[in-house]
């Protein structure tokens, strides 16, 4: 009898304390629905939900984070794939590994697509690249798609790429890397008052001295660039008759090239075109074949100068001051600074009262028209 008493009790202290912990878990429950708010590892949650770390010692007032405990932590579902549209904005996921386009990380749904936390959403915004090993701008500033020779490209070995999408070079900004015809793509260098030590070896400036140049240096001091670019030579002379008019100026053409390093003299013309900018030692000599000239007459050797839609002229003049017969000639020289592009051809301008021809030919006829030009 007195056992099955004891055992009563005891079932009667049993429910007792199962009912305590309903009360006190009620108790709780209903605080955090009055409240609004619920707490983990803490009794006085500051937000709707407050999750605090394990070594939180802010359990039961504001947060003081402690250092992070291994199970510290909120997990969100996780994913394999993304291939499947989001629901609601705002649902976060995890991928748990790159699939397809998408690379492992957080992704939220904004409605329209999966996005990645963090990502660049501007409409230029960088573009993984995983089959190219490159990151690129995707877009222009206004959304549109980038068109060839508006390319920027960051390789995984280091290259960037401006201008083109496969740089060869740290800095390549050709829009042909490896053609032999390279395309577009200069770049601008400016000064700098660094000592060389300071810029480095292998650092490059521009200087304004000495009419402007490119220097290097080597860790030590500053170098001048030195260019190696094979200049022009022109040599030619005059081997068939050609008849001049009275009162006009006439091209002397049909040339016999004697040398033209570069192709740059049109033989066939008598012009002459500047590769690049610079300076140009020009010598043109003419002699007319024997011939009666009038009384105060003069015969002008020309170098015409064309750049652009503007003409100019660069003239020495022989005066006759008395009548007679004899051969005239000629010879001009000057330095001429051209413009790349810009050209020059010989010309002469008689003023003799009849017209006049060349003296060409052979033997004693030969070599009275000549012609050079001299890139310096």
């Amino acid at each position: 009898m007195s056992k099955t008493i004891n055992k009563h009790n005891k079932k009667v202290k049993t429910a007792k304390k199962e009912n305590k912990l309903l009360l006190v878990m009620a108790a709780i429950t209903f605080s955090g629905l009055a409240s609004g708010q619920v707490g983990v590892n803490t009794k006085a949650p500051e937000a709707t939900l407050d999750v605090r770390g394990k070594n939180d010692t802010g359990a039961n007032s504001t947060s003081v984070p402690g250092a992070v405990a291994a199970k510290d932590g909120i997990l969100v579902p996780r994913v394999s794939d993304l291939a499947a549209n989001g629901s609601v904005n705002g649902q976060l996921v995890y991928l748990v590994a790159d699939a397809g386009s998408f690379i492992k990380g957080f992704y939220y749904w904004n409605g329209s697509a999966w996005t990645a936390v963090g990502a660049d959403t501007t409409n230029d915004a960088w573009v993984n690249d995983a089959t190219n090993t490159l990151v690129k701008l995707g877009a222009k500033a206004d959304g549109s798609a980038r068109t060839a020779g508006t390319d920027f490209v960051a390789k995984d070995n280091g290259n960037v790429g401006v201008g083109n999408t496969g740089p060869l070079t740290r800095l390549d900004t050709r829009t042909n890397p490896g053609n032999s015809s390279p395309g577009e793509g200069s770049i601008g260098v400016g000064e700098t008052t660094a000592d060389a030590s300071a810029a480095g070896a292998g650092g490059l400036r521009y200087s304004t001295s000495s009419g402007g140049q490119l220097q290097y240096s080597n860790g030590i001091v500053w170098n001048t660039l030195t260019s190696t670019a094979q200049k022009c030579t022109v040599v030619a002379k005059k081997s068939s008759s050609q008849n001049l008019p009275d009162q006009t100026t006439t091209n002397v053409s049909d040339w016999s090239e004697i040398a033209d390093v570069n192709n740059n003299f049109d033989p066939v013309t008598g012009i002459f075109t500047a590769p690049r900018t610079g300076n140009y030692s020009v010598s043109f000599s003419y002699t007319l074949s024997q011939a009666s000239v009038n009384a105060s007459s003069f015969i002008e050797a020309q170098i015409i100068k064309t750049s652009g839609s503007t003409t100019t002229y660069l003239k020495s003049t022989n005066g006759i001051p008395v009548a007679g017969t004899s051969y005239f000639g000629s010879t001009i020289s000057f330095v001429v600074n051209m413009q790349a592009n810009d050209s020059i051809r010989p010309a002469i301008y008689q003023y003799t009262g009849s017209s006049k021809s060349l003296r060409v030919g052979s033997g004693n006829d030969d070599g009275f028209v000549n012609i050079s030009i001299v890139e310096l």
